[in-house]
């Protein structure tokens, strides 16, 4: 065993001469058991605010990542001290999973297991169903993300990825889901204690729900719908000059969703309700996505891990805000509306999910 520091205990850096027992660690061979077993011992060994200051060369070496660095920003590993207070020894685990990978691969060469990389241990924890947000533009797909990463159980990926849909405009592409784009993506963000699942967000998703079912088996998709009139007169921070989303694209995305109506492994949620609506919507839900309802997801605003997006006016997070419903009665391009409205499977669709009767 080239690398395993001692026979039956791994060392704590900060205290050289002392060392976290192995046994009741080498025996579990599920890495989540591992894992919450190695982060135990540290805090029974050395108390909730040990400190690990230094990191040793051999774990820069180690084989888990071809990336040199694990923190946004941080151009040196060893330059970023490891102060592990109550919340972070429990909830920020990037650099103890450095050490917890080294740890694992010792006792995996010893025990003739396979190496174990960040990944396999970001995916042996978050076990239960993905979630996955599709819906047109400008419906607020980045909202829900933000609300519901939140949640203590969901790690949420910043950013779109596009790994569902490939940035393809129509859901005739058959190409397979890039996955290691996915997980990239999943790898950037900080993986906490009480993470159980992911969730993603890219609006084209909707076109590719079929392909996404078929793909995953177990997963949860929710499509949000947004009024049409409201949409299409809606600006992004991007090109404020400019509408976003023109009348065919609404039209487009919305019909793609209107076959999982009455489909129970789809969740159809309207922007306006989530809005005016928040307890009963989120109430609903959550029962859905098998989450609880609790002060974290109540109080959204306060412990969204996704606090800023592109997509807001408002750049970072704040309360929900009726005022973007119903601007389209007084929107100064009265044409574009009209024209809209005189769409046949514009005003089917606004109809099918009750925006007009």
């Amino acid at each position: 065993m080239p690398h395993l520091y001692h026979s039956t205990s791994f060392p704590c850096l900060n205290h050289p001469d002392k060392a976290i027992p192995l046994e009741g660690i080498v025996e579990k061979r599920n890495l989540h058991d591992l894992r919450s077993t190695f982060y135990k011992s540290l805090e029974k060994k050395f108390g909730a605010r040990a400190q690990i200051v230094e990191i040793p060369r051999e774990v820069h070496d180690s084989p888990i990542s071809t990336k040199p660095t694990y923190v946004k920003g941080s151009t040196d590993l060893a330059q970023e001290p490891l102060v592990k207070t109550e919340d972070d020894l429990h909830m920020n685990m990037k650099y103890g999973d450095l050490l917890l990978c080294r740890l694992l691969n010792d006792v995996s060469q010893f025990f003739g297991f396979k190496k174990t990389s960040r990944l396999d241990i970001y995916l042996s924890q978050l076990t239960k169903p993905a979630i996955i947000i599709g819906g047109c533009a400008r419906s607020g797909t980045t909202l829900l993300l933000s609300i519901l990463s939140a949640s203590p159980e969901v790690l949420g990926i910043y950013g779109e990825t596009c790994v569902f849909c490939s940035r393809a405009k129509t859901s005739d592409s058959v190409e397979p889901f890039p996955l290691n784009a996915l997980y990239s993506r999943l790898l950037d963000e900080t993986l906490k204690c009480g993470h159980r699942r992911w969730i993603e967000k890219t609006p084209r998703n909707i076109l590719f729900f079929d392909r996404i079912l078929d793909y995953f088996g177990e997963i949860k998709l929710i499509q949000i719908v947004r009024d049409g009139r409201d949409v299409i007169l809606s600006r992004h921070p991007a090109n404020p000059d400019k509408y976003w989303v023109s009348p065919n694209r609404w039209i487009n995305d919305v019909a793609a969703g209107v076959k999982y109506l009455n489909d129970e492994r789809i969740y159809t949620l309207r922007y306006e309700d989530l809005i005016l609506d928040y307890e009963s919507t989120m109430a609903d839900l959550v029962k859905y996505l098998d989450l609880p309802l609790d002060n974290y997801l109540q109080n959204w605003h306060q412990f969204a891990e996704m606090r800023s997006s592109g997509a807001w006016f408002s750049q970072e997070v704040r309360d929900l805000d009726s005022c973007s419903i119903g601007k389209w009665k007084e929107a100064e391009d009265q044409e574009l509306l009209e024209q809209f409205l005189r769409n046949d499977k514009a005003v089917e669709l606004l109809t099918t999910y009750g925006y007009i009767s």
